[in-house]
């Protein structure tokens, strides 16, 4: 099952956690002297110092997403639950305004 995402949520995509981190490390190595072959140095040895229990960091990514995914979820269900009080309120108003009319 593919699960498609809403653009501009960075904090849907686990990988953009990852290049955060990232180019955080080589943006604050930058200064006027920067070149393009030290700012490749510079991402392979920040990709390198993520490294140890990749896989763990994977799982705690993921999961947090997850949790993200269910609080936006809960906010949304919230979101439905209003607009039909909204719309049943609204009709009731519509019903008495007849019935005086």
């Amino acid at each position: 099952e593919v699960l498609y995402t809403p653009l501009y949520h960075c904090d849907l995509q686990p990988i953009e956690m990852v290049w955060s981190q990232v180019k955080g490390e080589v943006g604050r190595q930058y200064d006027v002297s920067t070149t393009m072959q030290l700012v490749h140095q510079r991402l392979v040895k920040a990709f390198e110092k993520l490294g140890g229990d990749t896989t763990g960091r994977v799982e705690r990514l993921y999961e947090h997403v997850h949790q993200i995914e269910l609080e936006y979820m809960r906010m949304d269900e919230d979101d439905s639950d209003e607009a039909s009080e909204d719309c049943r309120e609204s009709e009731e108003s519509e019903n008495e305004s007849d019935l005086k009319g």
